[in-house]
């Protein structure tokens, strides 16, 4: 048995859906399994030790509090960010994009250009478009190479004079290239631009250094890192943090009303009302486990797999693969004969378990002229024999829509 094997199938036990041999989960890109330690921590929340937070001098509510500030002082460490007071709970990445994007409003002039890749999911797209339509920005797109990279020879050719921010994913949910964040950092600093960041794709799988890369914010979920749905986070840079104004009001984000509202300090006066505090402590124990060092391990290994999917993949002449050659956790492609989403439907009546459509990537569709996307991405818990699993079945289906 191969390492990759032997570390993963390990893994496996603490995944309850994963003791159904039949199942072959293979999209992850879309929302992560999730470990037992991560279940048992959210009921045991609910069951045992519930209480508000932030609010309650009794011991059961100072116990949740300080789990559920626990969470946040985790991810300021995953992402070497300084300042705990830049991290946000929010209700998961498309939330703190759409947040993002209206703090963004506060910061650049009426008018002004936000450099926006053609590839990214709607999340990073819609709020931008939105405000382009109220006359607020102007949406350009970055010059960008087949697979998604930047296309950093005409970005210089550019007219960038009326940019005033840029916003990107670290990783495509469509193509899976990762983005060079430092070298677009610098470049953001140098000019003077606002710099913001999707990682929803890469926060599981890739060192981000959110100081050291320049980011001023940040978003990501909670589910695509082995942690619960509902539940993210909007990173700020320590410069915004204090000037900021709310975008929401409620109990909890305000320390005293008169003539003018008194904030309370951040992150505090940007999370107004009850949170969801099961949701926010059970991701801590998501952060804790991504820190084992079995699935560190794992994570590693991840790339080897990809590309064993991703060679076998790309003998099939009716396969037309679009994701990134260096991607290290999902393979897209196109069909050349029949539909992505027929193929998708019959994997499923096998047990085979992919994500077919636009991938919330309509712009992304157009770019590669497409009509439907055929993704296959990695969790920790995918194995070397779950490889000839799919292909198997993938060939045959292949034969019959095709």
């Amino acid at each position: 048995m191969n390492l990759v094997d032997q570390v993963q199938l390990k893994l496996r036990e603490e995944f309850s859906l994963l003791s159904n041999q039949a199942i072959v989960y293979l999209d992850s890109a879309a929302t992560t399994l999730k470990p037992l330690s991560v279940l048992e921590a959210k009921m045991q929340f609910y069951r045992d030790e519930y209480a508000t937070v932030n609010r309650s001098l009794y011991p059961r509510g100072q116990k949740a509090t300080k789990n559920y500030l626990h969470t946040r002082t985790l991810i300021a460490k995953k992402i070497c960010l300084t300042d705990e007071r830049g991290i946000i709970f929010t209700r998961g990445a498309t939330d703190s994009l759409n947040q993002a994007a209206q703090f963004l409003t506060q910061l650049i002039p009426q008018g002004a250009e936000v450099l926006i890749s053609p590839l990214e999911h709607h999340a990073n797209y819609l709020p931008f478009l939105a405000l382009q339509k109220k006359g607020i920005l102007k949406v350009v797109h970055l010059p960008i190479l087949e697979d998604g990279e930047v296309d950093w020879d005409r970005l210089e050719k550019m007219d960038t004079s009326r940019v005033k921010a840029l916003s990107i994913a670290h990783v495509s949910n469509v193509t899976g290239v990762e983005q060079d964040l430092k070298k677009l950092g610098n470049l953001c600093h140098n000019q003077g631009w606002i710099f913001l960041v999707d990682a929803a794709q890469s926060i599981s799988t890739k060192k981000i250094d959110f100081d050291l890369m320049k980011i001023d914010f940040m978003a990501f979920s909670a589910h695509k890192m082995y942690g619960p749905t509902g539940v993210g986070a909007l990173c700020i840079a320590p410069r915004f943090v204090d000037i900021l104004e709310p975008l929401f009001y409620g109990g909890d984000m305000i320390a005293d009303i008169d003539e003018e509202m008194v904030y309370q300090r951040p992150p505090f006066k940007f999370e107004a009302g009850t949170p969801p505090i099961g949701e926010i402590i059970a991701w801590k124990s998501a952060l804790e486990w991504l820190e084992k060092e079995e699935v560190l391990l794992a994570t590693s290994l991840m790339g080897d797999l990809q590309k064993s999917y991703r060679d076998r993949l790309s003998m099939i002449p009716n396969v037309e693969l679009i994701s990134a050659h260096h991607s290290t956790t999902m393979t897209t492609m196109v069909l050349k004969k029949g539909h992505p989403m027929d193929m998708a439907l019959l994997l499923g009546q096998k047990g085979i378990e992919v994500r077919s459509g636009s991938l919330c990537a309509l712009p992304a569709l157009k770019f590669f002229k497409a009509n439907s996307f055929l993704r296959v991405s990695l969790g920790v818990y995918n194995t070397f024999d779950e490889v000839n699993r799919f292909m198997d079945q993938f060939e045959s289906t292949l034969k019959k829509i095709g």
